[in-house]
């Protein structure tokens, strides 16, 4: 025992390779000792003992004093151990020729009779104890001195660049440009997006023009599909509050270009769809100049004023609609009667499902006919159904 030193974690901290509790230290053959119930640590340099009911009784041993290393498995009535066979204790253990971190100073026994100490493991884990130390001896880690390097005057500099106030709005200073160059990179690559979106939308403008000049020689299906893939190209040059300004001028050339796009659209869908609908159909057609529904609802409230071949129309119960000038009601209601009377009844589900519209515009288009007498509603637990009117055909 007379080989183990008093340790200070704080000035030999050295790389963790192993750790067990419940280890006993015993000095040769003695069976008795006064270091009981101990956390035993294997380290490059040392196997360090700390006294669990005194945490700052922490003691160690060099590993350049272990030169063999036994196992004993133990029996029932006694405990695993290892056994560490020591050299001769150095003439003056703070010499030069050992390590500066070995030796702090004395150690809990003056002098000791035996050449071996035993380890007792009376919780277990003698068996990696046993390989982890075995490991830590041959590498021999404590015979590699650490090379000092002297600071760099960068790092002197840079040190004190960040102390005090100055410090911190330098810190602050290169965050900002750090943030600036970022979202500027950012940009330049949205930008470039944005232009190949324009070239896209170009080509679009070109191969519709060849559609029309070659459209005996295209079939009908071949036409559809196209002109979907249009669409959805997006809006060549969409109006925008930088362009035309944020007055009349912008609602009025909105209005213009939101009717040249949703003509097509509405023709293929019946004559009318929803605000909601065909805003979401403006926004996605106008890629990353996104569209305010402020700035629809009034462009679209222009397109009576303006004459423009679409109008906007609010039903009783609040929808708005945006549908062809073309379509008349009367001939609307007239459609919708044939095709109740053609099924008997329909609920405002199925004429959906049989007109292609949303549930909402099959609805208010059954109330519309209802209004002109061209249909009558029952309803029950079942729903509402509306049936022909067959008091104004018999009336006829």
């Amino acid at each position: 025992m007379d080989r183990f030193v008093w340790f200070d974690a704080s000035i030999e901290a050295k790389p963790v390779l192993h750790s067990q509790s419940c280890v006993r230290l015993y000095d040769g053959n003695q069976k008795k000792t006064a270091f009981d119930k101990g956390q035993a640590v294997i380290t490059t340099h040392d196997v360090v003992w700390t006294d669990h009911s005194r945490p700052t009784y922490v003691i160690a041993l060099p590993l350049r004093y272990i030169i063999q290393i036994d196992k004993d498995s133990g029996s029932l009535t006694k405990s695993p151990k290892i056994v560490l066979h020591l050299s001769p204790k150095d003439s003056s253990s703070s010499s030069s020729s050992s390590s500066s971190n070995d030796v702090i100073k004395s150690g809990p026994v003056g002098s000791s009779l035996y050449s071996f100490v035993r380890l007792s493991f009376t919780d277990g884990g003698h068996e990696n104890f046993y390989e982890r130390l075995n490991e830590a001896v041959m590498k021999k880690k404590w015979l590699q001195q650490p090379q000092l390097q002297p600071p760099q005057e960068s790092s002197i500099v840079n040190k004190a660049s960040r102390m005090g106030i100055g410090g911190i709005e330098r810190s602050l200073e290169m965050r900002r440009q750090e943030r600036d160059t970022t979202i500027s990179t950012a940009f330049e690559d949205l930008s470039n997006l944005m232009v190949k979106a324009q070239e896209m939308v170009t080509i679009s403008k070109n191969l519709s023009n060849k559609l029309k000049d070659k459209q005996d020689n295209v079939t009908d299906d071949e036409t559809l599909q196209f002109k979907q893939y249009l669409m959805s190209l997006g809006i060549q040059d969409p109006i925008t509050k930088e362009t035309h300004g944020s007055g009349d001028s912008y609602y009025k050339s909105l209005a213009k270009q939101t009717c040249e796009f949703l003509e097509p659209i509405l023709k293929d869908c019946g004559g009318v769809m929803t605000l909601t609908e065909a805003y979401c159909r403006v926004n996605r057609a106008r890629g990353m100049e996104l569209l305010s529904p402020e700035d629809l609802d009034q462009a679209c409230m222009l397109f009576d004023w303006l004459n423009l071949s679409i109008k906007m129309k609010e039903f009783e119960d609040g929808v708005k609609v945006v549908q062809l000038r073309s379509c008349d009601e009367a001939v609307l209601a007239l459609q919708t009667e044939q095709i109740v009377t053609e099924n008997g009844c329909l609920t405002a589900e199925q004429l959906a499902d049989i007109i292609g519209l949303s549930v909402v515009l099959a609805k208010e288009r059954a109330q519309t006919a209802e209004k002109l007498g061209k249909l009558c509603r029952d309803e029950s637990i079942e729903g509402v159904k509306f049936y022909p009117n067959l008091f104004a055909s018999r009336t006829n």
